[in-house]
């Protein structure tokens, strides 16, 4: 079953539109568009509209449905949900993060705590959503699937040319919710299987511009090996991203 393309960006768009008129103090927009679908699937929707790294101590901010009979929308912070995850950046974070860890907070209804996503990435949101009820499969395995059928097609144009600034925008995107370690265990899942002494795969290191670059077996720092990535089944790349989460 496909659905028509200019269907989902007119839903997109109108969702866009929706969340705007919240902060004019106006939910009735976005609460009539949010009546068809489930309780997983509102917060998912709303997840898209997350603003990350707001708060020092907090992971995200967002809207949520407070009523799910009335659609009722509010204002939150939320905390980290990983004790991996807290320990990027400087020590005197970890101590704030740790603090509030798993916390979810109410806060001002105010513009700045949402960011608004490109409609290309809504309309992939309810792509996901729609595959889900079609496939009558659990939306976090869906989310994934697709988020790993996109990350063959980004690791199989890297392994052809390498790293550019397009690919490694794409690959952020991609990796927006994970930490640093959850990132290079997926990437290493891509490593080489060939016979190479001088470069083993490609990680993830914010001390490095772009932080995507080539390691050798010893895990240091290497010049890019073309056409020696290995790209793995589907199937496995989902396992390994499930258990990073």
């Amino acid at each position: 079953m496909k659905v028509d393309e200019s269907s989902l960006k007119k839903l997109a768009i109108e969702f866009k539109i929706a969340v705007k008129a919240v902060f004019n103090k106006d939910q009735s927009k976005l609460s009539t568009l949010l009546e068809p679908y489930s309780d997983v699937e509102v917060e998912y929707i709303l997840s898209q509209f997350d603003r990350y790294g707001l708060n020092v101590e907090y992971e995200k901010s967002g809207l949520r449905v407070i009523d799910l009979e009335t659609k009722t929308i509010e204002a939150f912070k939320f905390g980290y949900t990983s004790r991996t995850s807290i320990q990027e950046g400087p020590p005197e974070y970890h101590i704030l993060r740790i603090n509030h860890l798993n916390a979810v907070k109410k806060t001002k209804l105010v513009e700045s705590v949402i960011t608004y996503p490109s409609t290309d990435k809504l309309i992939d949101a309810f792509r996901i959503i729609f595959a889900k009820n079609i496939f009558k499969k659990p939306l976090n395995e869906v989310i994934i699937y697709a988020k790993v059928r996109r990350l063959k097609a980004i690791i199989d144009k890297v392994s052809e040319a390498g790293f550019n600034q397009d690919l490694c925008k794409e690959l952020n995107e991609l990796f927006d919710t994970l930490s640093v370690p959850q990132r290079n265990k997926i990437l290493s899942m891509f490593d080489t299987i060939l016979p190479l002494s001088s470069f083993k795969g490609i990680r993830y290191e914010t001390k490095y511009a772009p932080p995507y670059h080539a390691i050798d077996m010893r895990g240091q720092k290497c010049k890019f090996k073309y056409n020696s990535l290995h790209l793995r089944k589907t199937v496995d790349i989902i396992e390994r991203w499930m258990s990073v989460l």
